[in-house]
């Protein structure tokens, strides 16, 4: 065989194995920053019942044939955590209309358990804390920005993963 037909095969199998090497790399890399994130939660004293953990997950876009098409996603209401709302939010995020979920929030003060000092009972601090991020805003919580930005974890971790497999993958051809 010709030294053109050798290369011809060597590089369609290329073409095959760099792409399921980029997925798989992005798939691992991705999943060690959703680890990431939980792990911020955790440390962040945001977790009571795992509801914002089980919400975070790697998804891969089957309508986009691009490399790198993948994203983390939250639940709809995890932006309040990650930058708060209202003069107390870095971003111009409102409360959630009507206001802030009352049971949610009992819930959570009753899953902690939030002992109340200054309260006749849990319900009247859950009462307490709705009107105060009610009218005051609710403090940030940032549990995604610092894993994204986080150059050992977050997106340039994903680039540099993803670098190391072209290569393999070259060296290979």
């Amino acid at each position: 065989m010709s030294d053109f037909g050798d290369m011809a095969k060597r590089l369609k199998k290329f073409r095959k194995s760099w792409k399921d090497g980029i997925t798989d790399t992005t798939r691992r890399a991705m999943q060690r920053m959703e680890g990431a994130v939980q792990v911020q939660l955790a440390d962040n004293n945001s977790v009571v019942d795992r509801n914002l953990l089980r919400s975070i997950q790697y998804e891969r876009d089957p309508n986009v044939d691009a490399l790198f098409a993948a994203h983390i996603d939250s639940a709809h209401w995890g932006k309040y955590v990650e930058f708060g709302t209202g003069s107390r939010g870095v971003r111009d995020y409102e409360a959630p209309d009507p206001g802030p979920p009352y049971e949610d929030i009992l819930q959570w003060v009753i899953n902690k358990p939030v002992i109340p000092r200054e309260y006749d009972s849990q319900y009247a601090l859950a009462s307490a804390i709705t009107e105060t991020i009610a009218q005051q805003g609710q403090i940030p919580r940032p549990f995604m920005r610092p894993v994204w930005f986080d150059d050992s974890q977050g997106y340039q971790s994903v680039v540099d993963a993803n670098h190391e497999e072209l290569k393999k993958q070259l060296r290979r051809l």
